[in-house]
């Protein structure tokens, strides 16, 4: 088994702290520059990478880099759901979005949290006041009415540099951690780019003007009961041509790789589990990250992001009766489906979309 190096924690407690006046206790030097906003409550951390994974064990969380070297851990904190707690209902709702920017995490004193890092490897664990989170320069509110122990959710709103780009719209996705599919149009919400996205499409992110999207096609297939799915690119001039496809299975969520060659998707089936699948935007088929073509016998799997330097993080699943079980967290070449093994237990990515 790795033996890996325990360090301590050093964590330093900031409340509305102005910026430039956040301090390392070791150097004494900002750890925020002057102009920098800090205008909510937060935990300061040691460094971090500009990627890692966090692991949620039995005392708290542990934060690994990319080798699954133990870089910290957060005694207490734990990520969402966790048995025990109550937390704020109404920020739940922003996972409805699909996956965050950033993860979000249950501190012991049953408060949300965000983990950020920031340029600069300065790692901040930023207090969630009230359902809304920024992504990119866009500010998503989530909309509910608490009931008792469950919430009624009401929808998004998205308001970008002064306009509405959606208001209580239920059907709102985040995509890649930069755009929102909302009411037939994905939006690059640091630029405003849009595109025209057909029906019964889920796009995955735009690179150098071309948006891509899975898109479901013709009636359902005797093979899964879903329908097929095409990969198709998406110009500026709203043309669409398929590129590419995907088992018919039901597409959750849906990523392009930070170089525009890849798109990586989570799909399900029925009621029996996920499976990850990576497609060249080039064109050709679909394959899953733990090897081969889809099948219902194939490992489950989940995509949780993708590596700066352009592999496929994902966590594969192996069944438990395997001679040499292979589940854990992988780097997967979405070139080879070559995997090397980061940790065995699921984690979660940190900056799962770079460069975009």
């Amino acid at each position: 088994m790795r033996q890996v190096r325990k360090l301590p924690l050093l964590l330093v407690v900031v409340l509305l702290v102005p910026a430039g006046c956040v301090t390392s206790r070791r150097s004494g030097t900002p750890l925020v520059r002057p102009g920098d906003k800090l205008t909510i409550a937060g935990i300061v951390l040691r460094a971090l990478p500009a990627q890692g994974l966090v692991v949620d064990r039995k005392g708290g969380l542990t934060l690994l880099d990319l080798k699954g070297t133990e870089l910290d851990r957060l005694p207490g904190y734990h990520l969402f759901p966790h048995a025990g707690g109550t937390h704020d209902l109404l920020i739940q709702n922003l996972d409805l979005a699909g996956p965050p920017r950033r993860i979000r995490i249950v501190g012991p004193d049953d408060a949300w949290y965000e983990l950020s890092v920031r340029p600069g490897h300065l790692a901040l664990l930023e207090k969630l006041e009230r359902p809304r989170v920024t992504v990119a320069s866009a500010l998503l509110i989530a909309h509910g009415g608490v009931d008792g122990d469950s919430v009624g959710f009401e929808g998004f709103t998205l308001r970008r540099r002064g306009s509405v780009l959606a208001r209580r719209d239920r059907n709102l996705k985040l995509v890649a951690g930069r755009y929102a599919q909302t009411r037939g149009r994905l939006v690059d919400l640091a630029t405003g780019e849009r595109w025209r996205v057909p029906a019964r499409c889920l796009a995955a992110g735009a690179r150098d003007g071309v948006a891509f999207a899975l898109c479901k096609r013709g009636p359902r297939t005797t093979q899964t009961g879903y329908p097929a799915v095409a990969l198709v690119r998406i110009d500026r001039d709203g043309s669409v041509r398929r590129v590419g496809a995907f088992p018919p299975l039901d597409p959750v969520d849906a990523a392009l790789s930070p170089d525009g060659r890849y798109v990586g998707a989570n799909a399900a089936y029925a009621c029996g589990g996920a499976y990850s699948l990576l497609a060249p935007t080039t064109g050709g088929p679909a394959r899953l990250v733990s090897g081969g073509a889809w099948t219902p016998q194939a490992p489950f799997s989940h995509l949780l992001g993708w590596s700066a330097d352009g592999r496929a993080v994902a966590y594969i699943q192996t069944p438990d009766c395997e001679h040499t079980p292979q589940t854990g967290t992988y780097l997967v070449d979405p070139a080879t489906l070559k995997r090397t093994l980061v940790t065995r237990s699921y984690s979660t990515l940190w900056n799962a979309f770079p460069g975009r």
